[in-house]
C-alpha cells in the first residue's frame, strides 16, 4: 500500500439532507474512500447522488433510532477499527455535522489512540442551516443577538429554567430531538406559552414540513400534523417578524 493509501479514518458532516448541501471536500473524499459506515439521518439522496456514479466503495449501515433495533456504539467502535485494521480508508458519515449532538469526537479518539491519522470534514447542523434555508431568521438586528442549540433528550427543571431565562433576553433556541417531548417542553416553558414556535420536519428534503404555532398550541398540532422524525424546533420572539 502507497504512502496515501494508509488507513485513515475520515468523520465527515453529511448536512441537513439536500445532496447540494454537501461540502465539495465531503463530496471529494466520499467518492474515493473504500468504506463508508453512514446514520439513519443521511438521507437517501444523498446516498443515490454520491455513490449511483462513484467507484466501488462498500456502504455499511449503522443506524441508532429508538424505535427499533440498532447497531451500538460499541458495534460501530468495532466495526471502524476492524476496517481500519485492514488498511481501508473509512468515512464515517453522520447527518448534519459531526461534533454536534453526535458521537464523532469519541470515534475519533478511538482511531487516535489506536494509532490511525483521523481528518474531520464540518457540515452543516440542521438547526442553522434548515431555518436560514427557508427564510427564518436566526438572530435579527435589534431584536435577537444570540442563539442556543440544546437537546431535548434529558429534560429537566434546571434546564428548563435556563431555556427561559435565555428565551427572556430574546435569545433564538433550536431544540433537536424534541419532537416526542413537546408536551413536556410546554410544561417546562408553561410562563412562555405564548412564545412563537416552529417545527421543522425534514428540513431541505422533499417531503419538508413546516408548522408555524406556539409552545401552548404545538404539541397537539403536530400531532395532528403526523410531524416524524427528524424535525427541529425554534422558539423565539423574533422568528415570525418576516
Amino acid at each position: 500500500m502507497t504512502e496515501e493509501r494508509r488507513a485513515k479514518l475520515f468523520l465527515i458532516g453529511a448536512g441537513p439532507g439536500d445532496p447540494e448541501l454537501l461540502t465539495l471536500k465531503a463530496l471529494r473524499l466520499l467518492s474515493d474512500v473504500d468504506t463508508v459506515l453512514y446514520d439513519n439521518l443521511v438521507s437517501t439522496e444523498i446516498l443515490d447522488y454520491l455513490f449511483k456514479q462513484a467507484k466501488e466503495v462498500e456502504l455499511i449501515y449503522v443506524g441508532k433510532k429508538c424505535s427499533e433495533k440498532h447497531v451500538t456504539q460499541d458495534d460501530i467502535n468495532a466495526l471502524i477499527l476492524e476496517k481500519l485494521s485492514q488498511g481501508k480508508q473509512v468515512a464515517r458519515l453522520k447527518g448534519g455535522d459531526p461534533f454536534i449532538f453526535a458521537r464523532g469526537v469519541e470515534e475519533m479518539q478511538l482511531a487516535k489512540d489506536a494509532g490511525y491519522e483521523v481528518e474531520i470534514v464540518p457540515g452543516l447542523t440542521s438547526g442553522l442551516s434548515v431555518p436560514v434555508s427557508l427564510g427564518i431568521p436566526l438572530t435579527l438586528r435589534k431584536k435577537s443577538d444570540a442563539v442556543m442549540i440544546v437537546s431535548a433528550h434529558e429534560l429537566s427543571d434546571e434546564k428548563f429554567q435556563s431555556w427561559s431565562a435565555f428565551l427572556m433576553i430574546g435569545g433564538t433556541l433550536l431544540v433537536y430531538m424534541g419532537l416526542y417531548k413537546l408536551a413536556q417542553i410546554r410544561e417546562g416553558l408553561a410562563q412562555m406559552n405564548l412564545m412563537p414556535a416552529i417545527l421543522i420536519q425534514s428540513g431541505t428534503l422533499g417531503n419538508e414540513k413546516v408548522l408555524y404555532s406556539t409552545v401552548k398550541e404545538i404539541p397537539e398540532l403536530a400531532l395532528k400534523e403526523n410531524f416524524v422524525s427528524p424535525s427541529i424546533l425554534i422558539l423565539g420572539r423574533h422568528i415570525m417578524a418576516l
